[in-house]
C-alpha cells in the first residue's frame, strides 16, 4: 500500500544545498556550546567581583570609582 503513494525527492542540486545549510547549522551550534559555558563563567565571575566590591564597601569605607564606557576600575580611595 505505502509503495502506491509518490514521494516527491528534490533535485540533487537543491539536496546538496539542504546538506550544506543543515551543516553549516551544526558548525554554529557547536560552536555557541562551546563559547556559552566559558562566557557564563565570565559572566559569574564578573558578578561575584562587583558583589564582593558592594559588599565590603560599608566596612572598608573605600569608594569603588568606574569607567562606564570601559566598565574598568580607574581607582579611587
Amino acid at each position: 500500500m505505502l509503495d502506491s503513494f509518490p514521494v516527491p525527492v528534490p533535485p540533487l542540486e537543491v539536496q546538496r544545498k539542504l546538506v550544506n545549510v543543515l551543516d553549516n547549522f551544526e558548525a554554529i551550534c557547536t560552536d555557541l556550546n562551546i563559547g556559552l559555558p566559558t562566557e557564563i563563567d565570565a559572566r559569574q565571575k564578573q558578578y561575584e567581583y562587583y558583589r564582593d566590591q558592594l559588599l565590603t564597601f560599608a566596612e572598608t569605607g573605600n569608594t569603588l570609582v568606574t569607567d562606564r564606557q570601559t566598565d574598568r576600575q580607574t581607582g579611587a580611595d
